[in-house]
């Protein structure tokens, strides 16, 4: 026989395992309710795939979120019939679709209330918005010095009602949560709130990346509300990425299937150009090893997000079909068939979940 061991499913695929998810959306669920703190479930992540939905809910979230509109739809034919919240900013010439199956927006443009608010009027009901502030992150968000205006224009939209603030950290420019910049979404509460007479219930201190001032207990306790994905889908301090308490990190699994295994060279042999995505990848003399190529690519992940669940496997690297790596090290006799399984980051997952050609498995 070939094959030293014969994959019972397809490969390239992701192992989902909804009774960890579950699990660490309970440990977060409950230190947030502690500290007064709501938390959107973020869907994202995994594509809003059922068997991570119906581990959230089990888990008691009260609110799923997530940046696509068609993930939000797919949610609700699943019969789900909470409040649905869309993470990313709306485009105004999708503003009908998102009326249609989110509940709240995350709005940062008069245009884009606006917008929404039109289309909400055709459909006879009422959007609701958080209106982003940027507190130095410089991704999304109105300027703090602007946010009373764009507050104040609010109030001209007859279907479109101003629910609160909120801000994004950690993310584009890596700037973490503080108990300044917290305070200062705060302090732009009270003076909106005395400008317009909007009660701005709503003050949603951002992502993952607030739990650890929420667990010192240094966040203000204003801050009522953080849109959680990775720390629950992943069990992650997305700060460092190193595990959250009480959480588990095994919660979803990659597998790939060997095609190749041979002993080459560390160093590319020949004049060099760039690779295939216009990269200039440098290489260390190692001497001959033993390497694998897998069936998993950078079309369907990104390759450096990828962490061997065995010792002495190294990822090398990957073009857009084959996952290269080296088994030089590894204890088990690696064979053309045998299945190698990576513990995924965050970037990893998320294409994962995503690709069409990831087959995916509930375990």
């Amino acid at each position: 026989m070939i094959f030293s061991t014969a994959p019972h499913y397809k490969s390239p695929r992701l192992e989902i395992h909804p009774a960890r998810i579950r699990e660490n959306a309970a440990s977060v669920l409950e230190l947030c309710a502690s500290h007064g703190v709501d938390v959107a479930c973020v869907t994202k992540v995994a594509s809003a795939h059922p068997a991570v939905v119906r581990a959230f809910l089990d888990a008691g979230c009260k609110m799923l979120a997530d940046s696509r509109t068609e993930n939000l739809r797919a949610i609700r034919e699943m019969g789900y019939k909470g409040p649905l919240m869309l993470l990313r900013l709306p485009a105004p010439s999708r503003a009908q679709e998102v009326v249609e199956v989110a509940d709240v927006s995350l709005v940062s443009a008069f245009a884009t209330m606006k917008s929404l608010s039109d289309a909400a009027g055709i459909v006879g009901r009422k959007h609701k918005g958080i209106l982003m502030v940027d507190v130095g992150d410089l991704r999304e968000g109105v300027w703090p010095d602007r946010a009373v205006a764009l507050a104040k224009e609010s109030l001209e939209l007859k279907n479109f009602e101003l629910v609160g603030l909120g801000c994004n950290l950690a993310c584009f420019g890596g700037v973490m949560p503080s108990l300044q910049n917290m305070q200062q979404l705060v302090s732009l509460r009270n003076t909106c709130r005395n400008e317009t007479g909007l009660e701005l219930p709503i003050l949603s201190g951002g992502n993952s990346s607030g739990l650890p001032l929420l667990a010192s207990g240094k966040l203000p306790k204003e801050i009522n509300h953080f849109r959680i994905g990775e720390a629950i889908v992943l069990g992650r301090n997305v700060l460092d990425r190193s595990p959250w308490p009480g959480t588990r990190q095994d919660t979803f699994v990659a597998v790939a299937e060997i095609l190749e295994v041979e002993r080459k060279a560390s160093v590319p042999i020949g004049n060099r150009g760039q690779d295939a995505f216009g990269g200039t990848e440098e290489f260390v003399e190692r001497g001959n090893r033993m390497r694998a190529i897998c069936n998993l690519g950078r079309q369907d992940v990104v390759v450096t997000g990828l962490e061997p669940a065995e010792k002495g496997i190294e990822v090398l690297g990957g073009s857009s079909d084959h996952l290269i790596l080296d088994i030089e090290d590894c204890k088990r006799s690696l064979r053309v068939g045998d299945e190698i399984r990576f513990f995924p980051g965050y970037g990893a997952l998320l294409a994962l979940a995503t690709s069409p050609y990831v087959s995916k498995q509930v375990v």
